[in-house]
């Protein structure tokens, strides 16, 4: 059974609790910034580091966080996460290739980014990624429609392609 405790929480909360609350929020450390959680199953990358802009390569489209974004739970697709120190920053400080997971930002301007993979942009090889894209576009044309084979080919094509993107590596 589901907690009713975040919804309780809200409806019980008195407009004078919620605003102590946010003035307790902007007065911590790293305030105006995302705390950012990132990582992968085996390490964590990042561990409360303050960001001032996230993008995050969701599968209903590109989206970025800052201090203040409304806490949802977002799933993510292969590409890439961008890290900016400013939220009017031109150049991301930090950017790293993904393979898909989820993303939970929190009303206390936390957010926690969980996936399967992922690799700073500068490690990728180029021309590994390109004929990766190749190799599964290859096997995937060759299996059988609706086959486990197909499957896991389309699979590594998409996310192939993605990385591809990401280098701006043509097509």
């Amino acid at each position: 059974m589901r907690s009713s405790a975040p919804l309780l929480r809200a409806a019980l909360h008195t407009s004078a609790a919620l605003r102590a609350e946010a003035a307790a929020a902007a007065a911590a450390p790293g305030a105006g910034k995302v705390l950012l959680n990132l990582s992968v199953p085996h390490l964590a990358i990042h561990k409360a580091k303050p960001f001032g802009l996230v993008t995050l390569p969701g599968v209903v489209g590109e989206f970025g966080i800052t201090a203040g974004h409304t806490p949802i739970v977002a799933e993510l697709k292969s590409g890439l996460v961008k890290l900016f120190n400013n939220q009017g920053d031109a150049e991301a400080v930090e950017q790293y290739f993904v393979s898909g997971g989820f993303a939970a930002l929190h009303q206390n301007n936390s957010a926690d980014v969980t996936v399967v993979e992922c690799v700073k942009l500068a490690d990728l090889d180029p021309e590994a990624a390109r004929k990766g894209r190749s190799d599964a576009k290859t096997r995937m044309d060759a299996a059988t429609p609706d086959s486990l084979e197909r499957a896991e080919a389309q699979i590594n094509y998409e996310v192939y392609s993605a990385m591809c993107s990401a280098l701006g590596v043509a097509a």
